[in-house]
Formats: C-alpha cells, sequence, structure tokens
C-alpha cells in the first residue's frame, strides 16, 4: 500500500503550542482517517515563522490504498 501524508495547519497564540486544542484537532483527523481504513505511521509537529501568531503544521504519514480527504 502507498504512503501518504495528511497536513493539519492551523494558528497559534504567542509562537506556542496548546496541547488541549492541538490534541483535540488532530485526535479528530485520526480518528476520520483510520475510519476510512487508513494506518499511522508517524506524527511530526512544527511551527513555522516567529511571532505573535506562527501556523502550527502538523504532519501526518499514513498507509492507505488512495489519498483520504
Amino acid at each position: 500500500m502507498p504512503i501518504l501524508v495528511r497536513l493539519v495547519t492551523f494558528s497559534t497564540g504567542g509562537g506556542k503550542f496548546d496541547a488541549k486544542k492541538d490534541s483535540r484537532v488532530i485526535n479528530q483527523v485520526l480518528q476520520e482517517l483510520q475510519d476510512k481504513g487508513a494506518r499511522i505511521i508517524s506524527i511530526s509537529p512544527a511551527i513555522a515563522g516567529m511571532g505573535t501568531v506562527a501556523p502550527a503544521v502538523y504532519t501526518i504519514t499514513y498507509e492507505a490504498p488512495s489519498p483520504i480527504e
């Protein structure tokens, strides 16, 4: 099966991760992927930029027959 990537992005306040908010959003995406047959391989977080607002980007690598949108 192909290995695919899903990006999840949203703004952070103060350039810091919000563990509660981030976990809720990421868990929803993971559940959606798994419900559609994906096998999760890895999740990698990152924050881009600097300042009071920075985009958080989570890369979810998964295995599935085709991309899941």
